[in-house]
């Protein structure tokens, strides 16, 4: 089954368009009937995912609106906040599901009461040919530049973080008069260890995730 509906996720995601990328015309009554039938669909347990989606238009939309679940016909799979995009942004989607979904019932008549299913193997392969054949060419020009901006940004956090983690880690332990056992480093070890703070300090990766955010202006 074929995953579709899925948008940017930070700075460093070239897989997926911004919703903003593929807005365009539908007459208001396929539009909703296209909304309806996504709401219909049921929950999938097999593809659904650990918390709430959020809004890329930046609306304001609630977590219960947005969902955290995946829906499912039977022959796509789409996250629950999808019906969102189409009916409050005028968002597009693949012409292939637009016909399939018009020409079809969905699985519920509504958000209430809906069947639990676990879909078997899905991929995303054909929503992220999608999305390549849709990319702004100047979107993806913002995009890289916000990330170049981003990794500076970060540099500067993480030596900023780390070294307050190492103060603490000092402050907590002291420091002993061996050398780091860590090839290359000639920092003294804290107190009853064999590494120095900074080594002790395993898991860094997370501290400058916030610099990599989409935000507001990048998708204006």
């Amino acid at each position: 089954m074929n995953l579709i509906g899925y948008w940017i996720e930070d700075l460093k995601d070239e897989e997926f368009c911004a919703p903003q990328e593929v807005v365009g015309f539908l007459p208001q009554e396929v539009r909703t009937k296209l909304a309806n039938y996504l709401d219909g669909g049921s929950v999938d347990l097999g593809n659904s995912q650990m918390g709430f989606s959020w809004c890329r238009f930046f609306c304001g939309a609630s977590d219960s609106e947005m969902g955290s679940k995946a829906l499912t016909d039977g022959c796509w799979i789409w996250p629950e906040g999808l019906s969102h995009y189409v009916r409050a942004h005028g968002i597009l989607l693949p012409e292939e599901f637009v016909a399939h979904a018009l020409a079809n019932e969905p699985p519920h008549s509504g958000a209430d009461n809906k069947r639990v299913v676990r879909g078997g193997e899905a991929s995303l392969d054909y929503w992220r040919q999608w999305c390549a054949a849709r990319r702004s060419a100047s979107f993806l020009e913002r995009l890289r530049r916000a990330r170049t901006e981003a990794d500076a940004r970060a540099r500067i956090v993480e030596q900023e973080e780390i070294q307050q983690m190492v103060s603490e880690e000092i402050a907590r332990h002291g420091l002993g008069e061996e050398q780091c056992i860590f090839v290359g480093c000639g920092e003294r070890v804290l107190s009853g260890k064999k590494l120095c703070a900074r080594h002790v300090i395993r898991d860094t990766e997370y501290l400058a995730l916030g610099c990599y955010d989409v935000t507001p202006e990048l998708l204006a």
